[in-house]
């Protein structure tokens, strides 16, 4: 998706970068206007002491959007993958897109799901 004329591109960007004092990061945020807003990957970040990804939400206009996987996805300290939800322009899409995948399982069926979804 092409950027509009009054939207900058990632390339045009910097996140606030947040760290723990153990020099790990913390966090990493893309806003613009105060609003969460990232074209080409997760508008936020968190991350634990121990540097395993807890959290990352893909934003688009301060909703929650992602057209080619989670939106949203959560990891245990661990790394094991606890929650992950899918939305498009910021409407919830988690239980029709589980539902596609258990009758067409990826990556098999990616070209149809982004036909159905993207």
């Amino acid at each position: 998706m092409m950027p509009s004329l009054n939207q900058p591109s990632d390339n045009n960007m910097n996140p606030v970068i947040k760290y723990y004092q153990n020099g790990k990061i913390k966090s990493e945020l893309w806003l613009i206007n105060n609003e969460y807003h990232r074209l080409n990957g997760p508008a936020f970040q968190q991350w634990y002491k121990n540097g395993q990804i807890e959290y990352e939400g893909w934003y688009q206009n301060n909703k929650f959007h992602r057209t080619t996987g989670p939106a949203f996805q959560q990891w245990d300290s661990n790394g094991r993958l606890i929650n992950e939800f899918w939305y498009k322009n910021g409407i919830d899409k988690t239980k029709e897109i589980k539902k596609f995948i258990k009758q067409y399982p990826l990556p098999e069926n990616e070209v149809l799901f982004k036909l159905t979804f993207g």
